[in-house]
């Protein structure tokens, strides 16, 4: 019943930056958007592995778009005509998805791997 007043929030990052050539002909837009999954998400000796739904630990995927906007050809009245190209690249990245865990060791901080083991049942 809770969840139903709770908004999700998302952790996440969104940005711009507008680049343009010294004579003005050749403008170029990149766009970078960046998202965490709200599943497993923790510093990087607290949560490691998958969990039985198939979760990854700190799972994030970023997007880089490239907008390239320059001249293509001249006509007769003394405009010209622009070209567009879109790209874009997609990176993900998260824990190894296999079920284990490295419960964090406070004295030596060298957090011993379990392979197979229950991630919740050490945290």
């Amino acid at each position: 019943q809770l969840l139903s007043m709770v908004i999700p929030v998302s952790s996440a990052f969104v940005g711009f930056q507008n680049i343009t050539s010294s004579d003005n002909t050749i403008r170029y837009t990149q766009a970078l958007i960046s998202r965490r999954s709200r599943f497993r998400a923790g510093t990087r000796f607290t949560k490691r592995g998958a969990d039985g739904a198939g979760h990854v630990a700190n799972y994030a995927e970023t997007e880089q778009v490239l907008i390239l906007q320059q001249p293509s050809s001249s006509n007769n009245n003394n405009t010209t005509d622009t070209s567009i190209s879109i790209s874009s690249h997609v990176q993900t990245r998260g824990s190894l998805p296999l079920r284990w865990s490295s419960p964090a060791d406070v004295k030596t901080y060298r957090p011993r791997v379990r392979i197979g083991t229950d991630p919740l049942a050490q945290a």
